[in-house]
């Protein structure tokens, strides 16, 4: 909260026009960092339209339209989105690239022509003109292409908000079987990053052909047939950009393929390094990720092969479309004068700026990005966990009841269930069950046998192939793993609830943090860091059952707690809270350890 008052000031709300266009508004911010060396504070605080939160339910609104149509577009949805901000780079690109830069060569063939010997069609007054339409195409060049390089960061920013905001959304909604952790990093780490980058290159994609055409009418008209050698040579570099890009996406899509299988490989060498050690299998799989690195390398070698080509384009494309322009010219007879020299020149600088320095990081750029769209599509696409399968009590089949009786709090019916859609083995198999209110259920029995897998259809992260789940009441859980997120050992516990002093003291009594507090340097307030490396498994445990405790709800779904801890903390634990703080609620307890149960 005192982040959010001492970051209250908005300098990204420029006060006047002169302020805008030279970027008068950072100063500030540079000065009060070089008074205070706070960086954090001096920042402004994040604009609405900025915001996650709003960014997502937009995107997503429209992607639900979307998903309606045979073929949904994620490319689609950004447009409908964002479409009149992308309108706007595209305008400050055609000012940028069809007129500004466009001006200068023109009103320097004019300067030039007023030095020639004997000419008098134009004035010095003309050349003043000419000279001040230079400056001002350069003074605008300059103004205009920081504004379009941070309109762009800008845009890119929220598109990358809006599809990890969607994407996380998306996630929420799929089975646990169907979300892999590893999948969502990259989603995240790099496919978010490339859509950011792509859309500063967006628009050279369609002004580049048209800068061609447009250079080579102006040249023909102005300086003749001949011109037309090099502008050709420009054609044929973008031509062959386009054929090469292709192949670039071609294999950029198998070498990720290959990524992607490697990096499961060494997840699962990773996870099972005891056993490989202990059977001696460390060439077996060596082999195996050597020969996945071999393919994967052969497609990254032909990808820097084209990479290689796009960066060699630099060294001598400009200078042989100005030599094959000036060669044409010369064996023609032709006399060569500065006029021709220097305006060639110019409008050829023009287009190697254009195809030399942007086209071919466009085209590696915008393949990356297809590629990422088209995975995140296909992971916006995947069916989701039917929301229906969780029924109300009231929905539960004869549950209109003799009087005085009372309907349970958990009821499945013919329950069958699996982690995935696509998986081949049930975790539950016409499963009955019925948890009344105020009640204690233990169950316990092999790993494996499906007891995390019965809490997880109850959070509906398993998804229901056939019969129902009936649910009356508030849930909290625990997780088998236990997890920690950064902040203190208090802000893990109520996590966003409202603190009340006399229940955080009961809660903490019983699940035996009484002693951690005091070994702790400040107590609740420990700042933990680094998913809680700092702490025992034991203390992670508590800490978990100690945040499902601490909120108010009717049924509590504990996934085996007292596995970390010891037998006298274990039996605090369950005497004081399981049986104890919580008697009166509805119960769901995981455990391993049967002499709680005796």
């Amino acid at each position: 909260m005192d982040k959010d008052k001492r970051r209250s000031h908005r300098p990204m709300d420029p006060p006047g026009l002169i302020s805008t266009i030279f970027f008068c508004w950072l100063v500030p911010i540079f000065r009060r960092e070089y008074k205070t060396r706070e960086a954090e504070w001096n920042l402004p605080k994040i604009p609405k339209s900025y915001v996650s939160s709003l960014l997502g339910e937009k995107l997503e609104k429209v992607w639900k339209e979307q998903c309606r149509a045979t073929n949904p577009s994620l490319l689609k949805a950004i447009w409908r989105v964002f479409w009149w901000q992308i309108l706007i780079c595209g305008l400050m690109t055609f000012l940028l690239e069809f007129v500004f830069k466009l001006i200068i060569p023109i009103c320097l063939l004019k300067l030039i022509e007023y030095y020639e010997p004997g000419q008098r069609s134009i004035t010095e007054s003309n050349a003043i003109q000419y000279t001040a339409a230079i400056i001002v195409a350069i003074f605008m060049n300059v103004v205009l292409s920081h504004h379009y390089m941070l309109g762009n960061l800008q845009l890119g920013m929220k598109i990358r908000i809006a599809c990890s905001s969607l994407i996380y959304r998306k996630a929420l909604k799929l089975s646990r079987g169907d979300t892999e952790a590893e999948k969502l990093v990259k989603f995240f780490s790099t496919d978010m990053s490339r859509l950011d980058l792509a859309v500063t290159f967006i628009h050279v994609v369609w002004a580049a052909p048209l800068q061609i055409v447009a250079i080579s009418i102006l040249t023909y008209w102005m300086l003749g047939e001949y011109t037309l050698l090099g502008t050709t040579l420009f054609a044929c570099f973008m031509a062959l950009q386009i054929c090469l890009g292709r192949y670039f996406s071609t294999f950029k899509a198998k070498a990720d393929v290959k990524t992607e299988e490697r990096m499961e490989v060494m997840n699962e060498i990773i996870s099972g390094i005891e056993v490989i050690k202990m059977y001696a299998w460390e060439k077996s799989f060596y082999e195996k990720i050597e020969e996945i690195r071999r393919a994967e390398l052969k497609q990254i070698r032909r990808t820097s092969w084209i990479r290689a080509m796009f960066a060699s384009f630099k060294l001598f494309l400009s200078q042989s479309a100005l030599f094959l322009s000036v060669l044409g010219f010369i064996l023609s007879g032709n006399v060569l004068t500065a006029i021709y020299v220097f305006t060639i020149t110019s409008f050829f600088n023009v287009l190697r700026q254009t195809m030399v320095a942007s086209v071919p990081t466009a085209v590696t750029t915008m393949t990356d990005a297809w590629i990422s769209i088209k995975r995140i599509t296909a992971f916006l696409t995947g069916k989701e966990i039917s929301p229906n399968r969780i029924r109300p009590m009231s929905m539960l089949p004869g549950s209109t009841r003799q009087s005085g009786e009372q309907l349970p709090a958990i009821a499945f019916l013919g329950v069958s269930a699996k982690w995935s859609q696509d998986g081949e083995r049930n975790v539950l198999n016409k499963f009955d069950l019925e948890v009344q209110r105020k009640e204690t259920v233990a169950i316990t029995g092999a790993v494996g046998c499906g007891k995390t897998s019965l809490l997880q259809v109850i959070l509906n992260e398993v998804p229901v192939i056939n019969g129902a789940v009936y649910v009356d009441g508030t849930i909290s859980s625990t997780a088998q793993e236990p997890w920690i997120f950064p902040g203190t050992v208090r802000e893990n516990i109520i996590f966003r609830e409202a603190f009340d002093p006399t229940r955080y003291t009961d809660v903490c009594r019983v699940c035996s943090l009484d002693a951690d507090f005091r070994q702790l340097p400040q107590g609740d307030a420990t700042i933990l860091e680094g998913k809680g490396s700092t702490l025992s498994g034991g203390q992670k445990a508590r800490i978990n059952l100690a945040r499902a405790v601490y909120r108010e709800a009717d049924i509590y779904l504990l996934d085996d707690p007292l596995s970390a801890v010891d037998n006298v903390v274990g039996q605090h634990i369950f005497r004081e809270c399981i049986m104890g703080l919580l008697k009166d609620k509805c119960i769901v307890l995981v455990t391993h350890n049967q002499e709680f149960l005796r």
